[in-house]
């Protein structure tokens, strides 16, 4: 599906909703959000909710033997290339068992300590010399360096610290083995959510933990709580609406399953502070620790959530998890949590209120159906691994669900549906580990399995743990094999450390650890002559021989830099980069930035043997970029590449690849900020080594190669004057509706990088100009221009030469019409002294680069341009926290009132309410007034919030809402109303940074994600998908084909006439692939036939072989002769079924339907275009063959010249045949 088809429908579900504004403000952002899903390298983060989970087998694995740590490490010092064994075993010391042995014995800690202390000074030594290595053993030593400091990290944080954490919380926890265990449980999933997890969403977190015991062992609890905790447990027994502190006990067979339940929810709030507040009440619940430390128990499982509003306003009782309470039912059972939306919440929360029950109206999140539905289908008759599937086959849209029930203590059921929604299990030796994001339990574990779409998972306690107890479900309870094999990510929490008490968000962190990414790139690259010369040395895997024999016999004509976002932008400067360091009169090459859709989009096959192209990739697995560069290797192109990540699917496609850092740099915030930074370093490196292979002198490359070890010192500098960066932003930022970014020379890809930043981190439609390009800038607006003009004239000092006059006039010109520029420039800079007056500079001027090359100019303005793109945020962001913390305080003062059933006159009238409200209302009058929310609400939300806030006060009576209002509202509903508005006033306000706030979130979850089959186009093989998902021999969302087969199926129906037809079931054995027909899902001429695949045999080849190896639809002639076509379905990660349509031609098919048939010529990778494409060369004679004129239309011309192909040649006849058949007829 198109992404203008996607937005398409936002807009449409947002008028259907008769909500108008959000649908033209969507319309209006299209090009923002756009670029969220197109650019960034890739990555689509989206600020939702996160996921985490703990279960052990109760046949827990011991601990196994340990070879000596200590031994080993004395083994790794003289030989390093055994650090992957010592982390290895380091990291078997965090089961239960040996964790818990170092809880009793401090001087061992302390020696466990000081080892890490030592690996990490021997690894700092090492880093020290790299400088006198080549680069192939720099990429060694680098990888072994990473597997020591992960060693020293693994003591120092996930062993050691983790035991100080649980000490801490559960003092008990040292006095048994199991104790400790559960502690450890416990723990991880608190440590999966802080600072991790949370940072896509923090406005409510809570946990739910299970416990069973025996009912002899429940009476010796009750019986420790009667001397001091009576009334309190009992009182924590009725809590409505499964609040903060609830408790559950419910009778299971002989058993007693005890479940404790911790919430909060806070609107606004920093990262840790809800995992701070779930471990404070933890740690103060005497109750829990009674039951852990005096009675005989097991822990069953815990289930945690942290939540980002999209449904629901921000409040306790919509904090996930959600039970099945309802007001005609206080005993909860089942407990869920829920990322995502489920699209039909209305519909079935309509369905379940049609009889005794009812919702409480306090309960707003879609979340709450999912409880609900199960315990309907408990209801009749189903166990709840049927109930659960059946709950899930109702709910629309794309989600990620968690559950469990003291029905069943002791399993976790997890559902994943769509693709915008990820949900993990971690395998330990000890547990499963299920999260959302990978990072969510990589301090237990590195492997894992990932959900599929339509995958459900039960895991169970009572087994022996590991990939062969987890069960898996069809979506009608239908258990079906587990095929997912186990992956290891390479992510450790050492790459997903927050440390707060430096950075309040991770964007800020990753823009502060450029210094550190560019040192990693440079490590092993520079090496110094002998006489004393800092020049390259990249190996033949960075530059293989073969390309270096080329550029030395100049047979390249063309270097092309292809990426797409941040990288695209990397590939600009550095072609200019290339530019300026080649620049003899010698050197024939041409260089040129593509952006690698554009690229694809005017893609014409021709030979490239005279073309070299970098491929510039964070992740390596960007597919646009990896796209555009297979065409070029068709091509006969050379490629080299610039990646981050090792082993991703562009560096095994590539010649050699130049890796930046050390492969683990990750980005957790969505906007890329270091990674542009060392793929910038990593092209000067091949420019200065190509430069080399052209016969430049080391001491004419020398200043340059200096000039990059001091790179990171300069930016060191740079960030040490951030305070006057922040001090601009905070104050220009929310004043300004409209912003502009201009650049000139080599600073061009600097205006280009931070319009995509500052629009991804303050949601701005952001242009960039070049300051000759100045008059498209209206200047009417009075606009916000920031201006990076730091050293970017190589013709001289931007005060001595031409190039800064027409700068400072142009300056000049902006601050004539009320513009406001902002000019970013370095440290000595006196040409904009005189230009922007003496009181503006210390917000207008900022000297805050270091002295620096032209070469490096890019580099240092672009790091001041993402720092005041990140103070800019956060500017913006402190609007919506006015909003959050009125919500906060009416949560705390309704927390405050007794008496539910006159509960909102009694807080309406309460004076602490009032007075609270009252000075919030003035501040509020005073930000309208001071035009704090001109670029962020419209006139109509002020106006309503101005109405609440007065029927709030009581200043206007409850009875002037029909005027207001056109409703007769309650003081309820006003209540109700106000916390709405606030909460979406909140929202819509938040500047989330290292996320994309939820009104992204329509783009990637449910709404609007490729649907498959379901969102085909109406047609002959529509209709027989239909008629097979009717039937249930296919399931929705689970079989299904990929995008490509999708758009191909809808095209090729147009000119067919399916006849008959049947279903294969495929099945993977030990590399072999075997079909099954189907019998039952034969349909018209087919009914009845037999097929050698009646019974299970191996596919031996043929044309279903090489469906289902490439995963992509077939079309030809089968055995018979008869038309086929062979469509490959996807289940959980593998074809799992492959469908065979008999089809007769529409040979009546008019001829501009033929080319829609083939794709159409707007696609430019079509069967359509590609035939149009080869025939061009005869263009020609074709107008004179058939009397056609010069300026005929494109569609026009194919059509003429398709008119007599038939239907049947057009679809089993490749282009070239087809091509070939139209120029003989002319010729």
């Amino acid at each position: 599906m198109s992404i203008v088809k996607r937005w398409l429908k936002v807009v449409v579900r947002c008028i259907v909703d008769l909500n108008w504004k959000i649908a033209i403000t969507v319309w209006k952002y299209q090009s923002i959000v756009i670029r969220y899903l197109t650019s960034n390298d890739g990555k689509s983060v989206v600020l939702s909710c996160g996921i985490a989970g703990v279960l052990y087998p109760k046949y827990l694995h011991q601990a196994p033997p340990q070879q000596d740590v200590y031994e080993l490490w004395q083994q790794v010092k003289s030989s390093p290339q055994d650090a992957k064994k010592l982390l290895d075993v380091v990291r078997k010391l965090k089961h239960p068992e040996q964790m818990f042995l170092f809880c009793n014995n401090t001087e061992e800690r302390q020696k466990f300590m000081q080892l890490a202390e030592e690996i990490r000074d021997f690894v700092s030594f090492r880093v020290q010399e790299a400088f006198r290595i080549s680069s192939q053993q720099s990429e060694k030593e680098t990888q072994e360096n990473l597997w020591l400091l992960d060693s020293a990290w693994c003591i120092e944080q996930e062993n050691l610290q983790v035991i100080d954490y649980i000490i801490d919380v559960f003092p008990e926890a040292k006095t048994k083995l199991e104790v400790f265990t559960e502690s450890l449980a416990i723990v991880s999933v608190l440590r999966g959510l802080d600072k991790k997890l949370e940072t896509r969403g923090r406005d409510s977190c809570g946990l739910s933990i299970m416990f069973r015991m025996e009912k002899e062992q429940y009476q010796k609890f009750c019986g420790y709580l009667h001397e001091s905790f009576d009334d309190d447990f009992h009182n924590r027994q009725l809590s409505p609406d499964l609040k903060n502190y609830a408790l559950d006990v419910h009778t299971v067979n002989d058993d007693v399953v005890v479940t404790f339940t911790y919430k909060v929810a806070k609107a606004i709030g920093q990262l840790g502070d809800n995992v701070a507040h779930l471990r404070n009440y933890i740690q103060g619940d005497e109750i829990l620790h009674v039951l852990l430390g005096k009675v005989a128990h097991e822990f069953c499982s815990a289930i945690v959530h942290t939540r980002w509003a999209s449904q629901g306003i921000v409040s306790i009782e919509n904090c996930h998890p959600v039970d099945n309470q309802t007001l005609g039912n206080n005993r909860g059972y089942i407990y869920a949590v829920l990322n995502g939306d489920i699209d039909n919440y209305a519909d079935l929360r309509s369905m379940c209120e049609n009889g005794s029950q009812k919702i409480s109206d306090q309960i707003t999140t879609d979340a709450k159906i999912i409880p609900l539905i199960i315990d309907k289908f408990l209801g009749e008759g189903h166990n709840l691994e049927e109930a659960f599937c059946q709950a899930v086959n109702l709910f629309n849209g794309s989600f990620a669900i968690e559950m469990h029930s003291s029905l069943a203590p002791g399993k976790i059921y997890l559902a994943q549906q769509g693709k915008g929604q990820g949900l993990y299990v971690g395998l330990s030796d000890y547990g499963y580990h299920i999260a959302s994001e990978i990072y969510g339990f990589v301090e237990q574990t590195a492997d894992y399995i990932a959900m599929e779409p339509g995958q459900i998972v039960v895991l169970d306690q009572n087994s022996d743990g590991g990939l062969k107890a987890i069960k898996t479900f069809d979506r009608n309870g239908k258990e079906v094999p587990l095929q997912t094999q186990i992956a290891q990510t390479p992510i450790t929490t050492r790459d997903v450390f927050l440390d707060t008490s430096r950075f309040q968000h991770f964007l800020q962190k990753e823009i502060h650890e450029a210094p550190q990414i560019i040192q990693k790139t440079l490590n092993g690259r520079l090496i110094k002559t002998q006489s004393g010369h800092i020049t390259t040395n990249l190996g033949n895997e960075i530059l293989p021989q073969k390309i270096r024999d080329k550029l030395r016999e100049k047979k390249y004509r063309y270097v092309y830099f292809v990426g797409m976002g941040t990288a695209h932008a990397a590939g600009e400067a550095i072609a200019a980069t290339f530019a300026n360091i080649l620049h003899n009169e010698n050197n024939e090459l041409i260089f040129s930035s593509l952006l690698a859709t554009e690229f694809m989009a005017t893609y014409s096959k021709k030979d490239r043997h005279n073309t070299l192209v970098i491929g510039i990739s964070q992740s390596g697995g960007t597919t646009d970029t990896n796209a555009a560069i297979r065409k070029f290797l068709e091509d006969k192109a050379d490629v080299l590449g610039i990646i981050n990540k090792r082993d991703s699917d562009m560096s095994f496609l590539v010649d050699g690849v130049l890796y930046t850092g050390d492969g683990r740099d990750v980005e957790i915030a969505v906007a890329s900020t270091k990674a542009f930074y060392a793929q910038v370093i990593a092209g000067t490196l091949y420019a200065l080594e190509i430069s080399k292979i052209f016969g430049f002198e080391d001491e004419e490359l020398h200043e340059i190669a200096a000039e990059l070890l001091e790179i990171p010192g300069k930016l060191e500098t740079l960030f040490a004057r951030r305070e006057q960066i922040a001090k601009s932003a905070n104050e220009l930022a929310p004043k300004h509706v409209y912003w502009d970014t201009l650049s000139t020379g080599i600073g061009k890809p600097v205006a280009r990088e931070l319009k995509i930043k500052l629009s991804e981190l303050c949601y701005m439609s952001i242009p960039s100009f070049t300051a000759a390009n100045k008059k498209h800038i209206n200047l009417s607006a009075e606009a916000l221009i920031l201006c990076f003009l730091g050293a970017v004239d190589f013709s001289g000092a931007l005060h001595q030469g031409s190039l800064a006059k027409d700068l400072r006039g142009e300056i000049a010109i902006f601050l004539a019409q009320s513009n406001v520029p902002v000019v970013i420039t370095t440290e000595n800079d006196i040409t904009y002294d005189d230009v922007i007056p003496p009181q503006k500079q210390p917000y207008q001027l900022l000297k805050v680069i270091p002295e620096i090359s032209p070469t490096f100019a890019v580099i240092m303005n672009t790091a001041a341009g993402h720092l005041w793109a990140y103070y800019a945020a956060e500017a913006l962001n402190k609007r919506s926290l006015f909003f959050a913390q009125i919500l906060d305080d009416i949560n705390r003062l309704e927390s405050m009132v007794v008496d539910e059933d006159s509960f909102p006159i009694q807080i309406l009238q309460n004076k602490d309410f009032q007075k609270c409200l009252r000075e919030h209302y003035e501040n509020y009058k005073n930000f309208v007034e001071n035009n704090c929310f001109n670029n962020g609400l419209l006139a109509k939300d002020i106006a309503e919030l101005e109405k609440l806030f007065l029927l709030v006060l009581q200043i206007i009576p409850v009875t002037a809402t029909p005027f207001l209002f056109n409703e007769n509202w309650s003081s309820e509903q006003i209540l109700q109303e106000f916390k709405s508005k606030l909460t979406y006033l909140r929202t819509w306000l938040c500047r989330s940074i290292d996320a994309i706030k939820h009104q992204a979130k329509y783009i990637t979850v449910g709404v609007t994600g490729f649907e498959g089959i379901t969102d085909m186009a109406a047609g002959e093989l529509n209709d027989v998908f239909q008629s097979l998902l009717h039937n249930q021999l296919l399931m929705r969302y689970e079989e299904d084909v990929n995008e490509y087969d999708l758009i191909t199926l809808s095209n090729v129906q147009r000119g067919i006439k399916v006849v008959g037809g049947l279903l294969y079931n495929v099945y993977h054995e030990d590399g072999d692939v075997y079909l099954e027909t189907i019998g039952e899902s034969m349909f018209g001429d087919s009914q009845g036939k037999t097929s050698r695949y009646m019974d299970k045999m191996k596919l031996r080849g043929g044309r279903k072989a090489i469906a289902i190896k490439h995963n992509k639809v077939n079309i030809g002639k089968g055995q018979n002769q008869e038309n086929t076509i062979i469509i490959p379905l996807r289940s959980l990660g593998k074809i799992s079924k492959i469908l065979l349509c008999r089809f007769d031609t529409n040979e009546n098919l008019e001829a501009l339907d033929k080319i829609a048939l083939l794709g159409g010529l707007e696609s430019k990778n079509s069967k359509a275009t590609e035939i149009f494409v080869t025939i061009q060369e005869n263009r020609e004679d074709i107008l004179t063959y058939y009397r056609m004129s010069e300026d005929i239309t494109d569609d026009n011309f194919l059509a003429t010249v398709l008119d007599k192909v038939t239907v049947r040649d057009l679809l089993l006849l490749p282009h070239e045949d087809i091509s070939e058949k139209i120029i003989a007829k002319v010729h």
